[in-house]
């Protein structure tokens, strides 16, 4: 309704606000996750060159991933500093992502039930008039 322009055929300024606002964080999420997700990208190829990843996850015959799992792993060589760089730069991402996400998703979560408050009391509102 936001790209379409709809959004003028809703009388309530204030859904129609809060309908705008929701539509923004989710586009924030979406362009922030791929941001990430490409900077994760341009790293991964310099990480498969130090790290085995193949024995990181063990699945059942149902393809479903085995809890409890810890893989065989051996000790790193020696590395330079531009692959200490790089796996660290990987993995920090890996926290900074799931932090700022969590934040987002609970920004997202938040919006969407002030929205679903309006909407209800709007609609609360018109079923007794």
């Amino acid at each position: 309704m936001v790209n379409s322009g709809n959004l003028r055929l809703i009388e309530n300024d204030t859904i129609t606000n809060a309908m705008s606002k929701y539509f923004d964080l989710i586009i924030n999420y979406k362009e922030y996750d791929a941001q990430i997700k490409e900077m994760r990208s341009n790293l991964y190829p310099e990480v498969l060159k130090i790290e085995d990843m193949h024995d990181f996850f063990r699945f059942d015959q149902s393809g479903n991933a085995l809890t409890g799992y810890n893989p065989e792993m051996d000790r790193f060589p020696p590395m330079s500093i531009e692959q200490r760089r790089s796996l660290v730069s990987y993995y920090r991402l890996y926290i900074s992502q799931t932090r700022a996400e969590l934040l987002l998703i609970r920004r997202l979560s938040k919006a969407n039930d002030e929205l679903l408050v309006l909407i209800n009391r709007h609609l609360d509102k018109n079923t007794k008039d």
